[in-house]
């Protein structure tokens, strides 16, 4: 998302690949191209939504239509269905990278669609952020950033103390909210806390 009203603080580029079972007849191919699997059934997130809107975009780009058959917004229930059945899907790499490991899926070398998709981390540069907000922001650039979708880390007490620091923040934003009602235009605060 870029706009002139907002602060791009960190981003982040998101591989995203085609996968199926790892039995897939795919599984071991090499080189293969979007025309080899569009006829193929799949099994997506929600149409307009996020990665699926880009993906979408890129196949109406080559004149190509996917219609899924299941879409859903909930990957892991799109992982799920996939490791079961013989079906492929096109997700971002932090969903699948656990069961890629595990042998249980596998990426398809599809070579003609490379679509990026991006993390951001952005905050409106017109809204006032507290002492404990720019707290949380530094935080989440510097700790949960790089590979932040690759590894879970364990929690610890600076992550804990992050995290108590935003929800103090979001409580007391809560708080003052209420007690303001009227004074500022709904939604001058961010929607997004609330």
């Amino acid at each position: 998302l870029y706009n002139k009203d907002y602060v791009v603080a960190k981003e982040q580029k998101i591989p995203m690949h085609f996968v199926a079972s790892s039995e897939s007849k795919f599984a071991h191919c090499k080189g293969l191209s979007i025309k080899d699997i569009i006829g193929e059934p799949f099994v997506l997130t929600e149409y307009g939504q996020g990665y699926r809107r880009v993906f979408d975009r890129e196949l109406a780009k080559k004149s190509l239509e996917i219609t899924p058959v299941l879409e859903i917004g909930r990957t892991d229930i799109i992982t799920s269905v996939i490791m079961e059945n013989d079906m492929i899907s096109f997700l971002p790499d932090f969903v699948t990278d656990e069961l890629i490991t595990e042998g249980k899926l596998c990426h398809l070398d599809v070579v003609d669609m490379n679509i990026d998709i991006w993390k951001q981390l952005i905050y409106h540069k017109n809204k006032w952020l507290s002492k404990s907000m720019k707290t949380f922001i530094e935080y989440i650039k510097t700790h949960e950033f790089t590979n932040w979708f690759y590894k879970r880390k364990p929690v610890t007490a600076s992550r804990l103390q992050a995290l108590h620091l935003f929800l103090v923040f979001v409580n007391l934003h809560r708080e003052f909210r209420s007690k303001a009602e009227g004074i500022f235009e709904d939604g001058y605060f961010g929607k997004a806390l609330i």
